[in-house]
């Protein structure tokens, strides 16, 4: 398991970023040896990314929200 941070400031600036950041992310924090990915944030849109992710990492994509 592997935790990483996206270093946002402010406690509610991650709500206010675009989906486009959150699917981004992801794919720069892309881990050959994952077995899926997690996001973890409340009201972050990146639920709306979760099938183009799922398609680029090759691999299940789960979030909390």
């Amino acid at each position: 398991m592997q935790s990483l941070g996206v270093g946002i400031p402010g406690s509610d600036s991650p709500c206010t970023l675009p989906k486009e950041f959150w699917l981004d992310k992801m794919i720069y924090f892309k881990n050959k040896s994952a077995e899926a990915y997690f996001i973890s944030r409340t009201n972050v849109p990146a639920t709306y990314s979760i099938p183009k992710l799922e398609r680029s990492l090759g691999l299940p994509e789960v979030s909390s929200n």
